[in-house]
């Protein structure tokens, strides 16, 4: 395995992380805090992007791909919880809200069973890596995991003020 430090070469730009999405592709952002950075850099990318799927549970951070018509042409915006986020975006159906049991989220991923929401790209917030090279979800953690895992790629925001939660919640800087 890696070291903790080896990750600082990987390290790359929001908007080179937002650049790194594709007309067409489906992105989920982890429950609750997006990593901010990432987020006002898709945000940016309106126009030169077509048909890209964005899903979140529980979005924290207000944005315009949830609620401004503009960005409909780039971006479908999926949610699994309405907040004070995309709320406005559901009512007025530029949000689509699909309704999901939490506990069979991760039987989806299971061999033999056709997914059709694994993700080419999942962004997400992570703790910075413990002395063994290992990140926590924090208090976001519910299939963050399990994305991470499935997606074609995986771009995390090191974000120092994250909380280092227990449990099977950890990934590797590697």
């Amino acid at each position: 395995m890696s070291s903790p430090s080896d990750y600082r070469n990987r390290i790359v730009t929001a908007e080179r992380a937002a650049g790194l999405v594709k007309s067409g592709d489906l992105v989920w952002f982890a429950v609750g805090k997006a990593p901010t950075a990432i987020l006002r850099a898709l945000e940016k990318r309106r126009g030169d992007l077509r048909d890209v799927t964005v899903a979140q549970c529980y979005p924290a951070q207000p944005s315009p791909l949830w609620s401004d018509p503009e960005y409909s042409q780039s971006f479908r915006m999926v949610t699994d919880y309405v907040s004070g986020a995309n709320r406005s975006g559901v009512r007025q159906r530029l949000t689509d809200f699909l309704p999901i049991d939490y506990p069979q989220y991760p039987v989806q991923g299971q061999f033999g069973r056709t997914n059709i929401w694994k993700p080419e790209v999942f962004f997400a917030s992570i703790s910075p890596p413990d002395s063994k090279g290992y990140c926590s979800f924090g208090n976001c953690l519910w299939y963050s995991k399990d994305l991470a895992q499935r997606a074609k790629l995986f771009v995390a925001e090191i974000d120092p003020t994250l909380i280092r939660t227990y449990g099977d919640n950890f990934v590797h800087v590697s």
